[in-house]
């Protein structure tokens, strides 16, 4: 009679374990939300890793940690006609051996990007002095890469043509 009980108590416990396990299976969500198609296909978001917002952030980046060389292959050819990879090296390591200008680089961020086509107008802002006026940086779409055509980099102001305001 003991051992009854004792089978009894267990095989209740099952059972309530086996009605919860149940319920909550129930009660999951369903694999596909009944307001979506069972055959649609997911379709990954636009990559971010190549617009000029991002190329503009890694190339002041590499500015930034004076990777000078590595910076000047982000250029495109009209910009690379206009300067050397030894000249734009040379100048702007030598623009950093003060702490004032090298601190005029550190509060630069990208802070807009405006896309037409295969043209990109990106503007980067001073965080540490709001009233330094703005770099704007010119890109141009070349076999699906975005390349800096011409661009306010002191002490290098790279332009191809003067610069029109065309995108305001």
């Amino acid at each position: 009679m003991f051992s009854i009980r004792i089978w009894g108590k267990k095989l209740g416990l099952v059972l309530a374990g086996m009605v919860a396990a149940c319920g909550l299976w129930a009660c999951s969500p369903p694999e596909v939300p009944p307001y979506e198609d069972e055959h649609q296909t997911y379709v990954a978001p636009p990559s971010l890793e190549n617009r000029p917002f991002t190329v503009a952030t890694k190339f002041l980046e590499l500015i930034k940690e004076e990777r000078f060389e590595d910076a000047y292959s982000f250029l495109g050819p009209q910009a690379r006609r206009k300067v050397t990879e030894r000249t734009f090296a040379n100048r702007l390591g030598d623009y950093f051996e003060t702490a004032n200008t090298k601190s005029s680089y550190m509060g630069r961020i990208v802070s807009n990007e405006q896309v037409s086509g295969d043209t990109a107008i990106v503007t980067l802002e001073d965080t540490l002095s709001p009233d330094s006026p703005d770099w704007v940086w010119e890109f141009e779409k070349r076999h699906g890469t975005w390349l800096l055509q011409s661009l306010d980099l002191p002490p290098l102001f790279i332009y191809d043509n003067p610069r029109q305001d065309r995108w305001h």
